[in-house]
Parts: structure tokens; sequence; C-alpha cells
């Protein structure tokens, strides 16, 4: 058996100037072929028998990709996924209409499942040159996920730390137990290095007791932004005490397009330039790979992994304080005002702890839900209402 080329010349995904994944007006199938001129066009036998850039994967990981790949795409047509992303903060109704158009093509889902593997295995062959040390900072969701599994698959010679920042406040899957299970369960891989920090004095002091100054001075919550500053110093300390010079984050463009204000572009490049001032380099290699919030589900299934694994999206106690409308001409003041009062976090030794220690950590949950109950702290706040919609009722 043989396959066809990933991409036919003449059905080459574009890009324009906007970033948006646009499809030409005319694609054609992407067909295997046994022998001469047979071509299966049922999705069920094409799920099952075709995997772009298969090449690239070693066979241990190549067993299950066909299923998880049918399976991503089931789900990522199907109504409960599509619930929930109608239910998100999208800023550009452009971008979410295509995003839905291209959520009912299953032709393209497929197709994407292997220009994804491509693309992030080749942005990670950048981020890894001349590197053998690497930190991953991992909570456990999609993209960290598969920054993690691309790795494993691509670069297993590559030394590689998983490091989870505790808040305080995040639960689920960010929770060091379920995390600890999770990666057990996921990878197989339990002897990669996993070390927690701890940051939640940082995080109080910085991020909640000053939060209403911080929402007056930004003009929206700023918890989130905050939160990942004091988390990205507390990771570049902790690099840079270990002779690491190089993070690679999950952050992703299709929460940036979410108002999601420590994934905007501005957040990042501003936290960069600064951190790279400390020794260390932060890299987003993901960030232009993963557009749609399909694209890290598609991603992790052409590695095999079942959608199991991933359904459930890693939720924060804060993450239902992101505001609704961001002021981007007010970040940036915001940002240099915040990185300097956080300086502390790069001066003190990091508290890196073990999984048996993380259960010593403080718990502040209810500070953030106190917060989420203030009705005048909460307004500006995007919330997930209980409406009807095209696809049916959704609750917050």
């Amino acid at each position: 058996m043989r396959i066809a080329p990933i991409l036919p010349q003449n059905s080459t995904i574009t890009f324009k100037g906007s970033g948006i994944l646009e499809k030409p007006p005319s694609q054609p199938e992407i067909l295997i072929m046994e022998g001469e001129g047979i071509y299966p066009k049922n999705l069920t036998s094409f799920a099952t028998t075709y995997m772009p850039a298969a090449q690239y994967l070693p066979f241990d990981v190549r067993k299950s990709r066909f299923d998880s790949i049918y399976e991503a795409v089931t789900y990522i047509t199907g109504d409960e996924f599509k619930n929930k992303i109608n239910a998100k903060n999208w800023k550009d109704e452009k971008y979410k209409e295509q995003m839905f158009d291209l959520m009912d093509d299953e032709s393209f889902l497929f197709r994407r499942a292997g220009t994804l593997l491509t693309r992030a295995k080749s942005r990670l062959e950048d981020a890894y040159k001349n590197q053998q040390k690497i930190i991953i900072p991992f909570s456990g969701g999609r993209d960290s996920s598969a920054l993690l599994a691309l790795t494993l698959a691509f670069f297993p010679e590559k030394e590689v730390t998983l490091v989870t920042a505790l808040n305080g406040f995040a639960e689920g899957i960010e929770n060091p137990v379920i995390q600890k299970k999770y990666l057990e369960n996921l990878f197989h891989r339990p002897e990669v290095p996993h070390v927690f920090l701890d940051a939640t004095e940082d995080i109080e002091e910085f991020a909640l007791n000053s939060a209403q100054k911080d929402k007056e001075c930004l003009g929206s919550c700023a918890i989130c932004s905050v939160c990942k500053i004091v988390m990205e110093k507390h990771l570049a300390n902790y690099a840079k005490l270990n002779g690491c010079d190089r993070i690679l984050m999950g952050y992703s463009n299709y929460q940036g397009m979410q108002d999601w204000v420590e994934q905007t572009p501005q957040q990042i490049k501003f936290m960069q330039a600064e951190l790279l001032k400390h020794g260390v380099r932060t890299l987003s290699p993901l960030y232009d790979v993963l557009e749609y919030p399909f694209d890290s589900i598609l991603l992790l299934a052409s590695l095999g992994i079942p959608l199991k694994h991933h359904k459930n999206e890693m939720k924060c106690q804060a993450g239902g304080l992101n505001p609704e409308n961001l002021d981007l001409g007010r970040l940036e003041e915001f940002l240099v005002a915040k990185n300097k009062e956080t300086q502390r976090c790069l001066e003190r030794p990091p508290k890196a702890l073990d999984y048996g220690e993380t259960e010593k950590t403080p718990v502040l949950i209810d500070r953030v839900t106190m917060l989420r109950e203030d009705r005048k702290f909460v307004d500006g706040v995007f919330r997930e209402k209980k409406f009807e919609g095209q696809y049916g009722e959704i609750n917050s």
C-alpha cells in the first residue's frame, strides 16, 4: 500500500494575513491507493487506514492512532463539543463562523490531523535545536500534554523535566494526585521527572490581595495575568538554578482569541523579553500551530492517544473571571507595573516539592470564590450563560 501525498499541490491549505486558516474553494479527497486506482472514500475506512506523516511515529504509538483520530473527529463534529465551543468568548465573528464550518467538515478534520502533526514536529525541531535540557510547564491540559507527547514520540533523547507551578486554586487535572495518575495512564513513562513549585505565597500577595487594585489599573479582572507572571518567574528561577535555559510553554492562539489575558501575544512577548534578561528563553512552539480549539484534540489523536484521556478541559477556579472585553491599550502599562512589583519572585529560591509534599501547600480556593461572588468585582467578566443557541441549551 502507498499513501497519497499529505496535501496535493492543488489542495494546499493557505493562510491569510489575519492568521485565520482558510480552505481553497475546491479540495480533492486525500486517498489511499491500493495497487493502481483503488480509492476507498468511506470515512470509516479512511480513518482506520490513513495517517499522514506516519513515518514520523515510532511503532509503540502507531498502534491505536487510527481509532483515536476517528474517535476525535466524531467528537469534534458532535453537539457536545460544539456546545462547549459555542459558549466561549470568541471576539472575532468571522473566526467563529469559520471554525464551526470546519467542525462540520469531516474530510478536512482527517487531513488536519496529519498537517498538525507535521507542523508541530517542525516547530519542536527548531525549539530543541542545540538544546539537551528542556523544561515543560505541565498543567495536565491538552496543550501541555501535546508538547509532552510530541517530545516523547520524536525527541526521546532530550532531558525533559515537567514542572507544575501550584497556585492554590486550580482543581481537577491540575491536582497533583490526578496528574500523577494521568501521566502514568497517558504516557506510560513514570520516569519523566516531575517537579512541583509552590507559588501560593506570591500568588496570594500579588494576584489575590491586589485583585481590586489590579482591576482598576487594567480595566478588567487581572488575576490570570498576574498568576502567569508569578508562575513564569518561578519557572525561570527553577530552570536557571538547574542549568536549563529553555522553557517550552503550551500557549496557543485559540486561547488568546478569547481574551485570555495571559495568552495574548502582548503578554507572551513581554514576559519572553523580561525572562530573557534573567538568562532564560521561553518559547511557545505550538502557538501558531494550535489555531482552533479542536487542534490539540486532533494532534493528540494523531499520536494515538485516546480521547478519554484528554476529553475534559483543565479547569481553574479563576478561569471564570476572564474579561468580556480586554483593553489592550492598558495592558502594556499594567504589565510593566506588575513586573516591577513581582521582582522578588526571581530573587528568592523556588520552593520545589516532590509529589509527596504537595498536599502541604496552602489552598486558596475560598479567596477566589469570594471574588467570584462579589457582584462589583465580577462586573465585566465573561459568563457562559444558559441559553438556547444553534447547538442547544448550554449551562454555565
